[in-house]
């Protein structure tokens, strides 16, 4: 794959788990933000899962998006 293709892949991956890393971790902690984004349908605890369950997704991709950039330059 080309590595322009790649990047922006990664890119785009971060950028969609990171929003939903902030929004459910503000739905979480704010009771009518829950129930405007979850319809009443979905509970406090799913969303504390998946904020909980993108804890590791999120590193994994932004240590992919910085990787490049971490050569020692001589």
């Amino acid at each position: 794959m080309n590595k322009i293709l790649v990047r922006k892949i990664i890119n785009i991956s971060l950028l969609a788990v990171i929003v939903l890393f902030v929004l459910s971790g503000y739905a979480v902690t704010n009771a009518k933000f829950l129930d405007f984004i979850g319809f009443g349908i979905i509970r406090r605890g799913s969303f504390f899962s998946i904020h909980s369950g993108l804890i590791i997704p999120l590193i994994v991709l932004v240590f992919l998006h910085v990787y490049p950039y971490l050569r020692v330059r001589k």
